[in-house]
């Protein structure tokens, strides 16, 4: 409900020209910045992966392919 209450308000806000909508992204690193770090290393982890030769196996999954989450 309370969802329901904030997306209300924000289109009010568009509606009345307002301040400019607040970026989702944006607005869950500002609450939770580690995540931004946690993400840039998992990155650089799949890069090194990605380069490196494991005698024709394969590391990452096939493309498309949805992982869970590591928590």
């Amino acid at each position: 409900m309370a969802q329901r209450a904030k997306v209300l308000q924000e289109l009010d806000q568009v509606i009345a020209g307002g301040e400019r909508a607040v970026n989702p992204i944006e607005e869950q690193l500002n609450r939770c910045p580690e995540a931004f770090e946690v993400g840039k290393v998992v990155e650089q982890l799949c890069q090194q992966l990605k380069h490196e030769h494991h005698g024709g196996d394969r590391v990452l999954p096939p493309p498309g392919v949805i992982l869970p989450p590591l928590v």
